[in-house]
Parts: structure tokens; C-alpha cells; sequence
């Protein structure tokens, strides 16, 4: 199995230690670790910018980040 994490806008406040996004950096290092340890492949792309919907924000790179990392899905 192959896992495609696509990793969106995120921003952990200084002061607080809030988490303003879905998961960390950290986080996402701590999943590969674990995706990985089963014997499966991990891949990770960041979208800084993009809003937690990327289907519902951005369409053409929803479309073209799936299509790329699985050539055989038609967008």
C-alpha cells in the first residue's frame, strides 16, 4: 500500500502553543514514521497556503496532485 498525505496550511501560535491547522510538522514526521513501519510507502506533499478543502478550494491542483502521484486516476 501506498499512502499520498497531502499537508495544508498550518501554523503552531508561539505564545499559546496553539495549533491553528490540522497537524504539525511533527506530527506528520511521527505518521511517516509509522506508515513506513509497516512496510508501506509514504508520500508527503505540502501545500503551505492551501485551506484544510483543497477540493473545495483549488480543483486543477486537487486534480493534478492526485493525478501525479497516481497516474492511472483520471481527473
Amino acid at each position: 500500500m501506498t499512502v499520498l498525505f497531502t499537508h495544508h496550511f498550518h501554523h503552531v501560535d508561539p505564545d499559546t502553543g496553539n495549533l491553528l491547522g490540522a497537524i504539525t510538522d511533527l506530527e506528520v514526521r511521527r505518521v511517516r514514521q509509522l506508515v513506513e513501519s509497516t512496510g508501506n510507502s509514504f508520500t508527503c506533499r505540502a501545500f503551505a497556503d492551501m485551506p484544510y478543502s483543497m477540493h473545495g478550494s483549488d480543483l486543477a491542483t486537487y486534480a493534478e496532485t492526485i493525478g501525479s502521484w497516481c497516474p492511472g486516476v483520471r481527473s
